[in-house]
C-alpha cells in the first residue's frame, strides 16, 4: 500500500481510495491481525501524500506552478479556484476536500501551502479528514471482499489482458 502512496508522490496518478480499498481488501484475504498494520499504513499513506502536497507548494511556492508537468497536472483556473477555495474556507476547506474524489484535493493542497496556511491548521484539518475519509475507504475493501473474487483470479485476469511495451 504505501508503495502506492510513494507513486503518488511522484504524480503517478493513482486514487487513495483505491489503494485503501484494496488495502481493505487484502488484508481481509490475509487473515484477521492484517486490518490494523495495513490500515495504519493507509492513513500516514494520505497524510504523507497531502502533506508532500503541500510543503512543496509552501518551500517553492509559484516557481513550482512554472515548471511543466505541475502545469499539466495543476493548470492555472484549478490553481486559482483551489486558492480561491481556500480563501474562503481556510483549513475548514482543508477537511471538507478529503471527502470528494477526484482531481480536486491536490490543488486544494497546494493553495494551502501558496497561501501559507500554518501547517498546524493544515495537518489538524489533513490528518482529522483522512482517520474518516479512509476508514471508509479501507473498511469498504474488507467487508465487500467476501463479495468479490479472489485476489488470485484477479491478478490472472489482469495479466491475461495486459501487455508489457
Amino acid at each position: 500500500m504505501l508503495l502506492g502512496f510513494v507513486l503518488i508522490l511522484f504524480f503517478v496518478p493513482l486514487s487513495e481510495e483505491l489503494i485503501l480499498f484494496v488495502g481493505g481488501y487484502l488484508s481481509r484475504d490475509a487473515g484477521g491481525a492484517m486490518w490494523l498494520p495495513t490500515l495504519t499504513a493507509g492513513i500516514i499513506g494520505v497524510v504523507m501524500t497531502d502533506y508532500w502536497y503541500y510543503i512543496l507548494a509552501r518551500i517553492y511556492g509559484k516557481k513550482l506552478a512554472k515548471l511543466r508537468i505541475v502545469r499539466r497536472i495543476f493548470p492555472d483556473t484549478k490553481r486559482r479556484k483551489a486558492l480561491k477555495f481556500i480563501r474562503k474556507y481556510g483549513a475548514k476547506g482543508a477537511f471538507i476536500v478529503r471527502f470528494i474524489p477526484g482531481g480536486i484535493r491536490n490543488p486544494v493542497f497546494v493553495a494551502c501551502g501558496i497561501s501559507h496556511m500554518t501547517q498546524q491548521k493544515f495537518l489538524t484539518a489533513v490528518i482529522s479528514g483522512a482517520l474518516i475519509s479512509s476508514h471508509i475507504a479501507f473498511w469498504t475493501g474488507y467487508f465487500f471482499s467476501e463479495h468479490l473474487p479472489p485476489i488470485e483470479a484477479v491478478v490472472e485476469v489482469v495479466q491475461k489482458e495486459s501487455t508489457l511495451i
